[in-house]
């Protein structure tokens, strides 16, 4: 388990590492935002394609929060501290955004960045108690 926390945590790293350059890196001319899974899940999910930026905020914060919950970073409240400081982190690159020439501070982004982080933290708390039950009756064990 301690081998999965750290291959996790490293992860983690990397997955900030990748959100604050795809954050800060100029745009190159005429690249359109989000991908194929993105426009897809906007498209299918939203019913318009237009919000397939917002859809790859949101995915790619509930992915770094998710992952930061199931690292065990920390537990229970600092957890939920750890993840609220994401969601501010993607508030703070959004701001960082109006300062660079071919990139632009847009408020619904933060949202996305934050509402993606809080969602991830649930999903993560939920994928956690799903394991335990399984290993626990696999085991043979009990929870109260």
């Amino acid at each position: 388990m301690v081998l999965v926390n750290w291959g996790l945590r490293a992860l983690f790293v990397l997955l900030v590492i990748a959100v604050t350059y795809l954050s800060v890196a100029p745009n190159p001319v005429g690249v359109k935002s989000g991908n194929i899974l993105t426009v897809w899940l906007s498209e299918h999910i939203l019913g318009d394609a237009g919000y397939s930026d917002k859809v790859a905020h949101f995915t790619a914060y509930f992915a770094l929060a998710g992952v930061f919950v199931l690292a065990r970073f920390s537990t229970g409240m600092r957890a939920f501290a750890g993840v609220v400081a994401l969601g501010a982190y993607g508030g703070v690159l959004e701001i960082v955004q109006g300062g660079i020439v071919s990139r632009s501070m847009e408020g619904l982004d933060a949202l996305a960045n934050a509402a993606g982080a809080l969602s991830g933290y649930p999903a993560a708390m939920a994928l956690m108690a799903g394991w335990r039950i399984l290993v626990g009756q696999r085991t043979g064990e009990t929870s109260n």
